[in-house]
C-alpha cells in the first residue's frame, strides 16, 4: 500500500525501528485515516487504552493519535485524488464525511487550502506535512534534508 510507505518514510527512524509503530501506521492507513474511537483502536492494537497508545507514541516522538490519523487522512486524499482524479468532495461523501470537514482538516495540517496543496502534488503535500511535523514535534530538523528525504521516499514508494 502506497500511503503506509509514505508515512513510514515521513516518520523516519521511529517508524522503521519499531514494529508497533509500523502497525499503528498501517492500521490507520487501512482505515484511510478515519479514526472513530481511539479506545477501540488502541485495544485492537494491543494497548490497554488510548492513554497507553498516547504515551507509546509520545515516547517515540510521534504526534497524538488523532493528529497522526489526520496526517494519514490528508495523505490518503492526496494520493486518491492524484491517482484516480476523483474529487475530494466525492471521496468525503463516499466516506460519510462533510467535504468541508476534509478541507478544514487539510488546511490545519498543510497550512494552505487543500486545492493549493493538491496542485503541488504528493511531494508538495509531504513537504507541507513535514513542516507540520517540525512545528509540533522536532523544530531542530533541517528542512532541506527533510525535502531530500521526502523526495526519496516518494520515489521509492512509487517504485
Amino acid at each position: 500500500m502506497f500511503v503506509p510507505k509514505l508515512m513510514v518514510g515521513l516518520l523516519g527512524h521511529a517508524a522503521v525501528s519499531d514494529r508497533r509503530v509500523q502497525r499503528v501506521v498501517h492500521a490507520l492507513a487501512a482505515r484511510r485515516g478515519l479514526l472513530r474511537n481511539a479506545d477501540e483502536f488502541a485495544r485492537e492494537l494491543g494497548f490497554g487504552s488510548r492513554h497507553q497508545l498516547h504515551h507509546f507514541l509520545k515516547r517515540h516522538r510521534l504526534p497524538p493519535i488523532r493528529r497522526l490519523a489526520a496526517w494519514i487522512r490528508v495523505l490518503t486524499l492526496a494520493v486518491e485524488t492524484n491517482e484516480s482524479g476523483i474529487t475530494v468532495e466525492d471521496i468525503a461523501w463516499h466516506d460519510g464525511i462533510d467535504p468541508s470537514v476534509e478541507h478544514r482538516r487539510a488546511h490545519r495540517i498543510l497550512g494552505v487550502p487543500l486545492g493549493t496543496a493538491l496542485q503541488e502534488g504528493i511531494n508538495g503535500v509531504m513537504v507541507r506535512m513535514w513542516d507540520d511535523w517540525a512545528r509540533h514535534l522536532s523544530p531542530d530538523r533541517d528542512r532541506v534534508a527533510a525535502q531530500r528525504a521526502i523526495s526519496r521516499v516518494v520515489r521509492d514508494a512509487s517504485a
